[in-house]
């Protein structure tokens, strides 16, 4: 786990529960995992978190719902908060970005 603002349990949790902990980045090969710095550009695959993204899907009529959704690019995977209280980012995805969207604990690929 690459620790962010929201992990703030005692390290002992995690060591308890066999999770593994990265205070910053960590790196596996050509795919780069962080949590608040999602800067894009190097050379590696970019898995981040923090903004907590999320998709309006839009009706017939005025209706809409936003859904958190995990956003991929070429170079990047923006992950979704993993808690009903961190609120969301709504994202514009360009024509060739991916998203799924979480709906009732299922994925549901949007485009």
């Amino acid at each position: 786990l690459v620790k962010g603002n929201h992990d703030i349990l005692k390290e002992r949790w995690y060591s308890s529960a066999g999770i593994q902990l990265w205070d910053k980045d960590m790196v596996l090969r050509d795919v780069r995992f962080c949590h608040e710095n999602c800067a894009f550009g190097d050379n590696y695959y970019l898995f981040c978190g923090h903004i907590h993204p999320g998709v309006v899907v839009s009706g017939i009529g005025k209706q809409s719902l936003r859904f958190p959704c995990f956003y991929l690019t070429e170079n990047h995977c923006i992950l979704p908060a993993y808690s009903r209280f961190s609120g969301m980012a709504t994202i514009e995805p360009s024509a060739t970005d991916s998203v799924y969207a979480i709906v009732d604990n299922s994925l549901i690929r949007l485009q």
